[in-house]
Formats: structure tokens, sequence, C-alpha cells
């Protein structure tokens, strides 16, 4: 917020009291955070754009007045940050942080695109960025009523408890399709059109991911009315009204932005596809594993299949692609020569679930390995699905998988918030400044019976950028990764790429490790934390800072302890201007049936020997353990306010040292005098300040041994 602060100095020469309130305001909401200042993005405003075209768009969002460069997933979108005029008889422009010109090259196809904004303190999490063929109309905040003609896209905010009024000709226009959710947006839009004497002719909502579409439209003049279905609003809250979408428009097809649930959907074997979606069936449906059974989530579903094999998996997806259902399934064991069916000998609902730190991969899809019983093969499985929704995008597709069990794994990873709250979570990304530490949060899903360890690394880490491989015991299901970066790393922003890695039957398995992030932050009014997949993990290094401490394990290599008995993990802290205070560590991922007591680092103490506790039903085997730091850490808040300032100071000393007209050298010392005053107060507000932070730090291997 000081980079705005300050850009209002050009036109407010009395501008001191202003800045004032507006750094009381950054410091103290940056401290109730309990964090770094990390930037946070909620909306990048226009988020679609035509190609060939150049557009304005500004970044909403925690600490987003500090962006100054913008990473698109599409080479051909290039972001420049916009200028101002200079300040007050100076002769440089200022850079309007937080708000980009953006080209997009002719060349760019249309679709969803990601990009991520960034500045001192770290880069955000991604936002999508939609391009498109049809020319773009921005809906003027001032006026709630507007139109939109044929072949246009119409984008705007909704408001809160408002609706907003949209004309449209019925003679022109034969198709309406409006779009939240592919914008990244948390507006659950409701779409009522209205003929001239305000009569409802039919209204529609949001469902799962896909747009509302009205076709058929009235040869009449009409209007759309708009607004959040339960009447919220704000700069986060997007949408996009296109009138006859091109073919290639991708507003008017579900997001391919998955939640993080969907990596129950991945890496699967190909098996044959029976598609039922245009079939009505009453009876059990007879089939042959292995193989895809494609319905809609508006049909209770009963399969009937020989169990030849043993075991067989099913696995259902339709909440982990996105749509808003809850299945159950029951299995039963056929009587035959008789129509009865037993009590099921099996039930599931929600697949198990894993990642407890913001990004959660809760599953409402079930999932039942079925063995074979005897001379008794024969399985009927009744699909029922507890919550459905009707509307205009029609039943949502739902994929039944039976098969022979595959052991499988795969694994997602995502940038751990700084607070020890999960259900507090916000939207960040990543901010590793020289010589600190940063977690990676790991999630492994396995399948199909797989229980073995998995290890995980970095691949081509940028210089200065290092972590100690991180394994995740097959008893486990998470854990952190730690990054260290040295205390002459360079600044670096960039994807960062993760390697999973695991023996299995003496055959070694890798995968690359697919990438998560928050795109709604937890506050009492949208509930817990959502997430979803994205297409890169950025990772920002930031040379201009120094951490305040880190802290590592003495040890490069697995520290050995047999089960029943304990041991000492040997610890060193590296502490730095700022980091005089006592550091708490608590344990994070310990060993089944382990203790580990917090370990306190006294105010500038180095030194640390927490003691792990094992018992002798600890499963051996290798595991990596980290520690939750808490700490004030003593940082200052964008000190280029104050740098700046200084340099634009001198500048205009040097300009009254050169002038000899009286009237502008009585006016540069009035603009020096207003300058100094600023320079002082700046010096004050933007000094070295405490924030209380949790952080991850000091990775440790251990290694169990059987007692």
């Amino acid at each position: 917020m000081l980079f705005g602060a300050r850009r209002q100095l050009q036109s407010d020469s009395s501008g001191l009291n202003f800045l004032t309130m507006v750094l009381v305001l950054a410091i103290g909401t940056s401290q109730s955070r309990a964090e770094p200042p990390i930037i946070g993005v909620d909306s990048i405003y226009p988020p679609i754009a035509s190609a060939g075209t150049e557009v304005e768009v500004r970044v909403f969002g925690k600490n987003a007045q500090a962006v100054d460069r913008l990473h698109f997933s599409h080479s051909g979108i290039q972001a420049s940050l916009k200028t101002l005029p200079p300040l007050p008889h100076d002769d440089l422009t200022q850079r309007e942080f937080g708000t980009f010109l953006i080209k997009l090259d002719a060349s760019v196809p249309t679709g969803v695109y990601e990009v991520h904004a960034s500045g001192r303190y770290g880069v955000s999490n991604p936002r999508s960025f939609v391009v498109v063929s049809e020319p773009v109309v921005l809906l003027d905040d001032a006026n709630s009523r507007s139109s939109v003609s044929s072949g246009t896209v119409l984008v705007g905010k909704l408001k809160k408890h408002d609706r907003i009024s949209i004309a449209v000709n019925g003679e022109s226009t034969r198709k309406v399709v409006c779009a939240s959710n592919i914008l990244d947006s948390l507006a659950l839009p409701k779409l009522t059109l209205k003929n001239a004497t305000g009569n409802t002719i039919r209204s529609e909502r949001t469902i799962d991911r896909k747009p509302i579409t009205i076709d058929s439209i009235p040869h009449e003049d009409l209007r759309f009315e708009l607004a959040d279905e339960i009447y919220r609003g704000g700069d986060s809250f997007v949408f996009a009204l296109c009138a006859d979408p091109k073919p290639d428009n991708p507003l008017q097809h579900a997001s391919p932005l998955l939640p993080a649930s969907a990596l129950d959907s991945l890496g699967m074997p190909v098996w044959p596809v029976v598609d039922i979606r245009d079939r009505e069936v009453i009876e059990p449906l007879r089939i042959t594993p292995p193989v895809e059974v494609i319905s809609h989530t508006t049909k209770n579903l009963q399969l009937h299949w020989n169990v030849t094999t043993a075991p067989y998996e099913l696995q259902l997806l339709s909440h982990s692609l996105g749509h808003s259902t809850d299945f159950r399934a029951f299995a039963y064991r056929p009587v035959k020569e008789s129509q009865a069916l037993e009590s099921p000998f099996q039930t599931s609902e929600d697949a198990p679930s894993v990642g407890t730190k913001g990004v959660s991969l809760k599953n409402l899809d079930p999932r039942m390995t079925i063995e074979k019983k005897d001379a008794q093969s024969e399985v009927l499985v009744s699909l029922n699905n507890l919550q459905t929704r009707s509307g205009s995008p029609g039943p949502s597709e739902v994929r039944v998988r039976i098969g022979p069990s595959i052991p499988r794994f795969e694994c997602l990873a995502h940038w751990t918030p700084w607070t020890n709250n999960a259900a507090t979570a916000s939207l960040s990304g990543s901010y590793l400044p020289r010589g600190g530490q940063l977690g990676l949060h790991v999630i492994v899903h396995r399948a199909g019976g797989f229980a073995e360890a998995i290890e995980f690394s970095l691949l081509d880490p940028p210089p200065g950028i290092s972590a100690k491989p991180t394994i995740v015991h097959a008893s486990q299901t998470e854990s952190e990764m730690i990054l260290d970066s040295t205390e002459d790393a360079a600044s670096y922003v960039g994807p960062l790429r993760v390697l999973a890695k695991s023996r299995s039957n003496g055959e070694t398995t890798e995968r690359v490790v697919h990438s998560a992030t928050i795109y709604q932050g937890a506050t009492a009014e949208r509930g817990l934390p959502r997430s979803r997949l994205t297409s890169r993990l950025m990772l920002q290094v930031d040379d201009k800072e120094l951490s305040p401490i880190s802290v590592r394990c003495n040890s490069d290599s697995a520290i050995d302890v047999k089960a029943g008995e304990k041991v000492k993990l040997p610890l060193t802290a590296v502490r730095r201007a700022g980091s005089e205070a006592k550091c708490v560590l608590r344990a994070q991922y310990l060993p089944s049936k382990c203790t580990l007591p917090d370990t306190e680092l006294a105010p500038k103490a180095t030194e640390a020997t927490p003691e792990l506790t094992t018992s002798k039903e600890t499963p051996p085997g290798e595991y990596s353990l980290c520690f939750q730091a808490e700490m004030p850490w003593k940082l200052p808040l964008y000190p280029e306010s104050h740098n700046d300032h200084i340099a634009y100071r001198d500048r205009l000393q040097q300009k009254r040292e050169k002038s000899t007209d009286d009237t502008q050298r009585k006016e540069l010392d009035q603009a020096i005098g207003e300058a100094n005053k600023r320079i002082e107060q700046l010096a004050k507000d933007t000094a070295p300040r405490d924030f209380p932070t949790f952080f991850y730090t000091a990775n440790v291997r251990v290694r169990v041994l059987p007692p």
C-alpha cells in the first residue's frame, strides 16, 4: 500500500497525513495476519481479453500494490507496468504498481491461461486469464444498466445485494452465455431473462464448473437481470456475458481448472468405454470388466458383473471432476434364483481424504475394493447420487471404472500457508528471501494397494536453491519439503518442478508432481479454503531481503534409531539482524507412535537438540520430519518508498543548485522542505517491524530400525 500512497503525492501536496494513515493501516493489517507481507491475488481485472489487442488490467488482493510484474503461462501475452506523470518539479515518471498494460499477440489461441503476480515480497497464487476472439466490452461500474450485442463479450463485477440490468435484442441474438467459474471468480451467478413488461421468461443458476446458457431467445426486446445467487459482491466476483459466442469461445464450456481432488482421476490406464448418457437404463447393466461406464449424475445406476479375478476395484469420478455431487455405493451379492438382494456386504460414500495445510483432497466420490467370495462371484453395485441439482447446463458426467486393482500413486505439491491454522489459510504463493527457508507441502495419493515409501526431490533447481530429498513413508500421506536458499542467492521468478520416485518389486517408478493452489481463502462468509490444480508451481527468490533466521539439521544423512529408543536431533540456527527473539519449534510429520515435545530456542540461542522418542510399534523405514517455527520476524515494510523519496529530494536539490531563477528556487525550496518531512515520516514507518510469523524449517531424515 505504500506504493499507492507514494503515487498520491504527485497530486496532493499536503499528503503527509494521508501517507501516515495508509502506513499505519498497512502495517497493522500485516501484523494481524501473523505473516510477512506476502502477495496474494484475489483477482486480476479484467481477466479476459481479445487476441491481438492491448488492455489495461489491475491487480486486487493482499499487498497487491507492491506488484510490479505479471507472468503469463503463454509467451504471447506480455505485461508492462503502467507509468504515471513525475512528482512535482521532477523529470522521472512514476510506476503505477499493480496496474499493467497487457499486450496479446494475434497468434495467441483462444483458451484459458494462468497469470501470477510478483513483487518485492513474493510471487502470488495463480489466476485464470481467458483469451477470446470476440471484442471485449467492460461494464461501467458506475452504471448498473448496460446492453450486450451479438458477437461481443461483456465483462463486469457483481455488486453486493444489487442486480445488474443488461438489455439484449432478441431479433439479432440467439444465444447468451454467462461464465464465472472459468475466470476463477467467487461469483455464483443467477441470470433472469425478462420481457419488456418485466415478466420473467427464464431464470437459471450456475451449476458445477459450467456456464449458464440461454438459447432460443424470443424475437423481441429483452433484458437480463444478473446477480450473485446469495447476493454477494466485490472485486473477486467477476462475470463474463457473451452473446452468440463463436465456436472457439472457451466461455461456453466448463472450466478446465479442476479441483485438487481430481488427482484421483489422473494416471489411469485406458479401458473399454460403455457410454449410456443418452440411454434409459432400468434394469441392472451387465458389464465385463475392465470397463469404464459413462453416465449422468441424475441417474441412479446399477452395475452387475462376474468377479473372475481378485481383487476388483471400483472407482467413481464425479466430485473429483468438479461436479456438485455426493454419491453412495452399495455392493450386493445377488441371491440365485431370486429377485431379492441380501444386505450390502460393502458400502462406500467418501474416498479417503488427505491434505491438511489448506489444500485438501477431500473427495465425495466412493471407491471400494471387492474380493471374490468362494464360488459366489456375482456382484451388483448400486450407485446413488445424494445431492442433485437441475438447471440449464444439464446433467453432469459421471465416470465409473471397474477392473483389476492396479497398484499406483500420484503426487501433489503446493506452497504451505504461513499460518498454524489451515482453516484461516489465505491466498499466497511463495516468498523465499536470501538465506531463508520455505515450506512446500507434498501429498501422496496411493491406490490399488500401493504401499511403498515415496521420495520427493527438486528437478533442475535454480542457482542457490536446494532441498534435501523428502521421504513420505508407506504409513504416511504427506510431508513438507524445505527449500533452502544461500545468502548470495540471485533474484529469481520462475517455475519449479518436483519429482516423486518410488521402488516396488525391484522396479523404480517416477512421477512429475502435480501442483495445486488455494484459489479461495478462508473467511466467515465463504468457509474453508478451496483449492484447484494449477499448470505450474512458481517460485520467487528475493535478493533484496536477507532472512532473519534459518534452522538446519547438522546431519546430511539419515539419523538411525531403533524402534522403542530415543534419539537427539542436532539443530543449528543461523540468526541475523532482526531474529534475536525466542523461537518455538514444533515437530511435524513424526513417524507413527512417536513423540517429540515443543523445543524452544532461547533469545539469541543457536543450538538445540530436540529428542525424538519412538515406540516398539513404530514401523521401520525412513522418514522426513521438519519443524514449524513460531517467532517474530523483524522486516522493513517496503523500504523502497523511503529510498525513492530520498532520491527524489536529491534531484530537487540538484535542480536548485543549478537554477538561477529566484521564483523557481523558492518553489524548489518549498518542495524540498515537504520532501524532507515525508522522508522523516517514511523513515519511521518503513523501519523494520516485528511480524509474528509461522514458517517451516529444519528438514531432518530419520531411519527407524527394527527393535
